[in-house]
């Protein structure tokens, strides 16, 4: 019989055949998803959207990464993963949790923006942007002052009627490059590697996560330009809707599945909940000192 393990992460209890050392284990529960090693399909018969790397229709998703696995996922409850046989468990991991796990959300009607998130004050604070924004280095600077967090990279936001939109605990660990690392005064000499050949590692951030949800109080879309000193300003109605539906993660997986009209109305309840800022640090350097200490001031306001 096969090993498998029980595990809690953006409020659903997972049933997996793959050990997944970043997702806090739990005793019992009746699963919602269920991970598993098996044959996929090579292609979505049906499929409405077919690109090189993904294939999409409403209810499935088949995602390709040469010489890692290939994945399906399927009506929000199931990942079915067949690795190659080269692979890393490392590599493995890093995509199921990724790009994966973001579709089966995208299944379950969840929003899911490409950013960090942290506790302030009973309140959610979401950091996104383009990759290489700055997204994790800046969560984990401000976890270092006391700022729990929730998620990081795959942020997902619950939608409903009865309550204003909420960040969905993801899993206590912060993706870190050496340099942002080495900024942060982290060693990373006993912290896994992310992925083979990438300079980047995990860091577990058991001890401050925050384990329920939170509301969006505020996101700040984090970029870089020629100037001097860090700017932080509020964005107009119309373009807090564009930047919420620019840094959705994985857009394009939504083409396939029918779930655009849905996901522009869930980034419009958004918008109107949240305060979102755009956050902008000259383009020489990241200026990490200034950037938390101009939007610690931001988040006492809180």
């Amino acid at each position: 019989m096969k090993q498998r393990y029980l595990y809690h992460a953006y409020g659903l209890i997972i049933l997996s055949e793959i050990l997944l050392t970043e997702l806090k284990e739990i005793g019992e529960g009746e699963p919602d998803v269920v991970i598993r090693m098996d044959i996929v399909p090579e292609s979505i018969e049906d499929a409405v959207v077919k690109m090189v790397r993904f294939e999409a229709s409403p209810g499935a998703f088949l995602l390709k990464v040469d010489g890692i696995a290939k994945y399906y996922v399927r009506e929000g409850k199931e990942i079915i993963v067949e690795p190659y046989n080269v692979a890393r468990e490392e590599d493995i991991r890093l995509f199921l949790l990724g790009s994966a796990f973001a579709a089966l959300l995208h299944q379950r009607q969840t929003l899911v923006l490409h950013g960090s998130a942290i506790g302030v004050n009973g309140k959610g604070v979401i950091f996104t942007g383009v990759s290489g924004a700055g997204k994790s280095t800046l969560a984990a600077a401000l976890f270092q002052k006391g700022y729990p967090i929730l998620t990081d990279d795959v942020c997902a936001v619950k939608i409903s009627a009865q309550e204003a939109p909420q960040i969905i605990p993801g899993f206590p660990r912060l993706k870190l490059w050496a340099d942002a690392a080495e900024k942060l005064g982290t060693d990373v000499s006993n912290l896994p590697r992310i992925r083979e050949k990438l300079d980047k590692y995990g860091l577990k951030v058991e001890n401050a996560f925050q384990q329920q949800p939170l509301p969006v109080k505020s996101i700040y879309i984090l970029s870089n330009q020629d100037q001097e000193g860090v700017s932080i300003t509020p964005l107009a109605k119309l373009d807090k809707l564009e930047a919420l539906i620019k840094n959705t993660y994985r857009f394009r997986f939504l083409e396939g599945q029918g779930g655009k009209p849905r996901h522009f109305q869930q980034c419009v309840e958004v918008a109107k909940a949240a305060e979102i800022y755009q956050v902008v640090r000259p383009r020489g350097g990241f200026c990490l000192d200034e950037l938390v200490s101009a939007l610690e001031k931001e988040l006492r306001e809180l």
